[in-house]
């Protein structure tokens, strides 16, 4: 990263970091579960703190295959500010990190072990990308809940199941998709260049479990290239009729999408 587009960055989060316990809420939401977050420290001064933390971040490097730590704190300070903040947000993003994820390929899919459990149909499975867990993931594992229906998703708390701690988070994984009667995949330009991701759509497709694609952020064409390539057995995830958050709205995204799952579970 030039020191444009980090000069940039520090003077977009101080603002938001000036209180610690205003600090601790962002920094925890963005990097939930991640071991960054022990290598914080919590005291100084807005402009100490922001210089240190952005440096930390930087020297961490990726929260996730694909995600650098940086990335996934602006995105999930985006739906906590205003538009006009948004789009500061959108401009550095598409200046500091464009052209690096363009000139990615997709990721090597790396291989979950074999379950360990016996196959079963105890739960929705919801496949993300961490920089979209504060922005839409949490809202839509609440509201499926409250529809009535058991979730497992890895990092939103004991009351959606999730990867334990302790344990071999990958098993973990892989025992969760087992007993899946349904993927959600939550379609973003970070999660379609997640590693984990298109492991977890793989094993869904070896188990012949249904996945249901959203969209939860608007794509660009590099990103809807992207789409094209990623395998789902002997079909495109291009070729799975997805449902639109973005065009459709949040509350009618929902509402489509509950049909859907009412069909898929005749």
């Amino acid at each position: 990263m030039d020191r444009n587009c980090f000069n940039e960055i520090i003077a977009l989060l101080r603002p938001y970091l000036d209180v610690p316990e205003t600090r601790q809420a962002i920094l925890q939401t963005a990097w939930f579960g991640s071991p960054l977050l022990h290598q914080v420290s919590w005291t100084g001064n807005a402009q100490t703190f922001t210089v240190l933390a952005v440096n930390t971040a930087l020297k961490f490097g990726e929260i996730e295959a694909g995600i650098p730590a940086i990335r996934a704190l602006l995105e999930g300070l985006r739906p906590q500010v205003g538009y006009d903040v948004q789009a500061k947000i959108d401009a550095i993003l598409a200046r500091c990190f464009e052209l690096a994820d363009q000139s990615k390929a997709l990721a090597e899919v790396p291989a979950l072990p074999a379950a360990s459990n016996s196959a079963a149909q105890a739960h929705f499975f919801i496949s993300y990308s961490s920089a979209d867990r504060a922005a839409f993931v949490d809202r839509l594992a609440k509201d499926l809940t409250g529809a009535g229906y058991a979730m497992w998703v890895d990092n939103l708390g004991p009351q959606y199941n999730g990867i334990t701690a302790g344990k071999a988070w990958q098993q973990e994984l892989a025992d969760a998709l087992h007993q899946a009667a349904l993927v959600i995949f939550v379609i973003t330009p970070d999660s379609i260049r997640s590693a984990w991701c298109q492991a977890e759509l793989r094993r869904a497709v070896e188990q012949n479990t249904p996945v249901i694609p959203v969209l939860a952020r608007p794509l660009k064409d590099e990103d809807r290239a992207l789409v094209g390539q990623i395998q789902l057995g002997d079909q495109r995830l291009s070729d799975l009729q997805y449902r639109d958050f973005v065009v459709l709205g949040y509350d009618k995204g929902l509402d489509i999408l509950l049909t859907d799952i009412a069909r898929h579970l005749k």
